[in-house]
């Protein structure tokens, strides 16, 4: 069975990405599989993992790249690493339905 879980808080500094990390890590620690998706341009979440945030990631994804050719293996498990082009983001992706991009990806 697949299940999605989603860290998100409007406010900043309230411990979403530490959350992530640490709830990514612990199922993994239980064996689960766990595939990591960083959407924060500041990219924390990749730096912490150790991912690469300078190749092809979640922008890459969300402009109709296969997921599975972005996913990163690091130490620290799988993720799909942000990157600081998703700072202009909501100008490059302008189409109706965009908020469906990732879901699509």
């Amino acid at each position: 069975m697949t299940r999605i879980s989603t860290v998100i808080n409007q406010k900043g500094g309230v411990g979403k990405t530490t959350t992530a990390h640490a709830l990514a890590r612990g199922l993994a620690a239980k064996g689960y599989s766990v595939l990591t998706i960083d959407t924060d341009p500041q990219c924390n979440l990749s730096y912490g993992m150790k991912a690469d945030t300078a190749g092809k990631g979640l922008f890459e994804a969300l402009q109709g790249v296969s997921i599975l050719e972005l996913v990163q293996q690091t130490e620290q498990g799988h993720i799909v690493a942000s990157s600081p082009k998703l700072t202009g983001a909501d100008m490059v992706f302008t189409d109706t339905g965009r908020e469906y991009l990732l879901s699509e990806a």
